[in-house]
């Protein structure tokens, strides 16, 4: 398949010349124009700022354009002679403007707009109304479906990192850690069923699954965010919900710098002494030819939490039709974990004007370090054990990316290339924990367990001369990710008259991505063996106490000192907690003597797998109303994977039989699309799609590992044979703009997954049939799977972007943004259940499924922002709402687990000083709003997350 990508990609590059170029085709200082054109740049006349995104057409004609990132616009194959350009940008007033177009020459033609206010009223644009123009103008001038978050949005208030920016579009939804964005779910699509790309180039994922944390791209890096809903031909073609495209821009005429320091403070640690600073510097040389920006910011903040975990089981059945079966506690947990997390970002950008075009040279690492301390106390109501636990951990995740690209004008046809290496590394080099039990630790005459978690606590004896070590658990993992990456587009335009033009691209991709996943474990039991012996020459100095079931005491390594504060609100008191200083000292004393566990490297797995892309596509205007751009899209996807397959007694089992294998997989899919946008006013536009996509597999999915549990009776294995998921979607989105109105969009949309992939649980009966040894009949067996069936998303969006700079002072500041989007999904989750045979003795596997809607998939999503600016004053109040959704499938309706509705508020305000000094302030979560999560009902709380409102204080210097 390589070889057949090359040859499509040379025979494009030998695509004879025809036509004029396209509308709307962009160079930079061409020595000689094919054909009559004009050229310039669109600007405020108040303030010289280029405005990228405003739309140049040729009125009578098909030929248009929209200005670049830089307000740059060039139209080619322009008719000779008068001719009228008709300028439009949304909040400014339309300009018509002469032009005599010459044959085989381009003239320079600059273009002012002025802002539509009352007559007689100062012209001016506030801050975050340009950045809302901006983020209006691009979402118009694209061909797809698109929201856009500008860059003097970003730069003006900005958010705690681009994933916050990225929450309050329409159709999305935050997946937070300890209240701090990092993943997002799309239209009702989880983060591994969507993409995220840096300038086109997709970045490796950071996760076990497919997902790219996108905390770690700093949005002091960002030229604005793109979130492309609707696919075309010239994208990667495997997301199911939507792409974030993370846009870096080329380096301004003249010399910037720009400086930004913040302390804060954190209230669920009562803490102060919160950090972030970044730095940027930006400048032209060479003639303006080369341009460098080098950037830097770090950041140390405090993330801790409460958090509350809690499971029930169902007794019975219920004794009313339509009521769920009575249920019962089983655990209860409370962890306070104590966070710090510590992020560090560089990145130098390059970019070199050429005559017929530019190269581009792009690189940035971040690094995040998660320092994390949890203590636990648990109430295990089955098994009768209060305990107690420690985990120390230390996470680094890094994310590198390098790119060379270049774009290039080679004849009529435009060329664009890139080489690019993107590494995404996360390391935990050390995951330690101590557990200890106190058996029989409940007074069963007090104990309730059918009326929720509250009344557990009350019930147990928390006695510490009876409470022992149980365990010691010692892990690390190191997970990697790297892809090098190959691609041309060449872009060859067309003009059919006055009524019809457009232009024609193609181009193909070669993509290898290479994936490890390293794991190992050590495991130290107290309650049999040497453990007991090794904790006690190991600690001379402590005389411990045994506890009267024969184990070592944990009373002698109390740290007297922890104070677990105002837990999770007052709800709960935490209690007694081991020391830390004892937990590390003991992994660094007797650690290689502690058993190390087999089972670790049964997940440990290494990947290649090899991406061979082409597509073509063509886009065709006739008149100014009526586009149409259908395309297609080839790509091949070849596997090699080799992990881990054999079977051990259990965990403590250091001789277990295992082999390595690998396996080797092929596939391809044709992804066909098609956009369509009528603009039967200036007002109004209607745009249409239909597109397919897949999702490929998470990679520990599809790896061949096997582990047979002898003790367990389980068997857990991974399918190589998985295929992606499969997706059929249909978009319709309406416009409407004005310069009093903004833009209003409604929009639907309706999603066909097929092969959706999930986990089944299910018994072995005849393990012939599952490809198992025979001596595994009457086991588990835990795998991935295609669902056979269908899953049904669909959708609408209604977003209103508006501002009142029209209207007189004081009014003109005011800066809405609000959208709302209702979401529901229905699939099918697998049961596997064993019956009776009703034809014979012994029983059957029968699988049935149960109907539900899709994880992490919240019914409803809002946004809201209310901004004002007044001269050098700017503030924003915001909302963000994620309705109940799904978080987990049960095998009966009664132990689904939902998460709750979640409200967040914030405040952003800043004020300047002096032109180039301002002071700012961000208030996060400032209602101390938790985290929630229940079972079947509200009245079964099965997670809440406490981490509170921060407030961070700062000073920025741009100059």
């Amino acid at each position: 398949m390589k070889s057949v990508v090359f040859a499509l990609l040379c025979l494009m590059l030998a695509l004879p010349s025809f036509g004029a170029p396209a509308p709307g085709f962009r160079f930079d200082r061409p020595e000689r124009p094919v054909n009559g054109g004009v050229e310039g740049v669109v600007k405020d006349r108040a303030t010289g700022e280029l405005l990228p995104g405003a739309t140049v057409v040729v009125d009578g004609t098909a030929l248009g354009t929209a200005t670049d990132s830089d307000g740059r616009y060039r139209l080619t194959g322009v008719p000779d002679g008068p001719q009228t350009l008709i300028v439009s940008y949304v909040g400014y007033r339309s300009v018509r403007v002469p032009a005599t177009i010459v044959p085989n020459e381009t003239i320079q033609l600059d273009v002012e707009l002025e802002l539509d206010v009352i007559e007689g009223q100062e012209i001016i644009v506030t801050a975050q109304a340009e950045g809302q123009i901006a983020a209006i103008n691009a979402q118009l001038a694209s061909n797809t479906i698109i929201n856009v978050v500008s860059a003097a949005r970003i730069q003006e208030l900005p958010d705690a990192n681009a994933a916050e920016s990225v929450g309050r579009l329409p159709g999305v939804s935050m997946v937070r850690s300890a209240g701090e964005g990092q993943k997002v779910v799309i239209r009702g699509l989880a983060p591994q069923y969507n993409t995220v790309t840096v300038n086109g180039r997709q970045l490796p994922a950071t996760s076990d699954d497919r997902s790219t944390d996108l905390s770690l791209v700093s949005s002091d890096l960002l030229a604005g965010i793109e979130l492309t809903k609707a696919h075309t031909s010239d994208q990667d073609g495997d997301y199911l919900g939507g792409s974030v495209n993370f846009k870096l821009a080329d380096a301004p005429e003249g010399f910037h710098s720009d400086a930004r320091i913040q302390g804060g403070y954190n209230n669920q640690q009562t803490q102060f002494g919160q950090f972030k600073g970044s730095i940027s510097v930006s400048d032209r040389f060479l003639g303006n030819r080369l341009g460098v920006i080098v950037q830097g910011n770090a950041e140390d903040v405090n993330r801790s939490s409460d958090v509350f975990n809690a499971s029930y089981r169902r007794e019975g059945q219920a004794t009313v039709e339509g009521e769920l079966a009575p249920l019962y506690i089983s655990s209860l947990t409370l962890n306070d974990r104590i966070e710090a997390r510590k992020r560090y970002g560089a990145s130098v950008l390059l970019d070199y004007r050429l005559p017929h075009g530019k190269i581009k040279f792009t690189n940035f690492f971040s690094r995040l370090d998660r320092d994390v301390v949890t203590h636990r106390k648990s109430y295990g109501i089955s098994d009768r054990i209060v305990g107690y636990g420690l985990r120390d951990q230390d996470i680094t995740t890094d994310l590198l990316s390098n790119e060379i690209s270049g774009e290039y004008q080679l004849g009529p046809a435009f060329i664009t290339w890139g080489l690019s290496r993107a590494i995404s590394n996360r390391e935990t080099p050390y995951d330690n924990e101590f557990t200890f039990d106190e058996r029989n630790g409940f007074d069963t005459a007090t104990l309730v367990e059918d009326q929720g978690p509250e009344l557990i606590p009350a019930a147990a004896r928390n006695t510490l001369s009876e409470t022992a070590f149980s365990s010691g658990n010692f892990r690390t993992n190191k997970l990697r990710e790297r892809d090098l990456l190959a691609q041309l587009d060449i872009k060859v335009p067309y003009v059919i008259g006055k009524q019809m033009a457009g232009y024609v691209k193609a181009g193909g991709k070669l993509r290898n991505k290479d994936r490890l996943n390293d794991e190992s474990r050590s495991l130290m039991p107290f309650t049999f063996g040497p453990g007991a012996d090794l904790i006690e020459a190991a600690f001379p100095d402590i005389d411990f106490t045994f506890a009267s079931q024969g184990f070592l005491g944990m009373e002698r390594i109390l740290d007297t000192g922890y104070d677990a504060g105002d837990f999770l609100d007052g709800q709960y008191a935490f209690g007694f907690t081991p020391d830390l200083t004892f937990i590390n000292q003991a992994y660094e004393r007797i650690g290689g003597e502690y058993f190390r566990s087999s089972l670790g490297e049964f997940d440990d797995f290494q990947n290649t797998e090899d991406l061979s892309a082409a597509y073509v596509m063509t886009e065709l205007n006739i008149g100014r109303w009526f586009m149409v751009m259908p395309g297609v899209r080839y790509e091949q996807t070849d596997t090699k994977y080799t992990a881990a397959q054999g079977r051990a007694a259990d965990d403590r089992q250091t001789d277990a039989v295992r082999l390595d294998t690998t396996v080797s997989q092929s596939y391809h899919h044709v992804l066909p699309m098609i956009h369509v946008r009528i603009k039967p006013t200036s007002w109004f536009d209607i745009r249409v799609a239909r597109t397919e996509t897949i999702s490929r597999p998470n990679h520990y999915d599809i790896s061949p590992r096997l582990t047979i549990s002898t003790n367990g009776r389980s068997v857990n294995r991974g399918i190589p044979a998985l295929r992606p998921s499969e997706a059929t979607n249909y978009d319709v989105f309406l416009s409407f703009k004005s310069n009093r109105l903004g833009l209003l969009t409604l929009g639907g949309y309706t999603k066909d997954i097929k092969g959706l992939i999930y986990t089944r649980n299910a018994p072995v009966l005849v393990p012939a049939e599952l490809d198992l040894p025979a001596d595994t009949r009457g086991y588990t067996v835990t795998e991935p799977f295609n669902n056979t069936g269908t899953t049904e998303v669909k959708g609408y969006e209604v977003d209103w972007q508006t501002n009142l700079s029209f209207l007189p002072k004081p009014f003109n500041g005011i800066v809405f943004n609000v959208n709302y989007t209702r979401i529901e999904s229905e699939t099918q989750y697998p049961r596997s259940l064993l019956q009776r045979n009703p034809s014979g003795f012994g029983f059957v596997r029968v699988d049935t499924f149960r109907v539900g809607n899709m994880i992490n998939q919240a019914a409803n999503i809002a946004n809201f922002s209310v901004g004002y600016d007044l001269k050098g004053f700017s503030g924003r109040v915001s909302m963000l709402l994620q309705g109940e959704s799904l978080n987990g499938v049960g095998t009966v309706p009664e132990l689904d687990q939902f998460t709750g509705t979640y409200v967040r508020w914030d405040l952003s305000v800043k004020q300047a000083v002096t032109p180039r000094l301002s002071l700012f302030l961000n208030a996060n979560n400032f209602t101390d709003r938790p985290d929630r999560a229940f079972q079947v009902i509200e009245g079964f709380p099965t997670a809440q997350e406490y981490y509170g409102w921060t407030v961070d204080l700062g000073v920025r210097f741009r100059y």
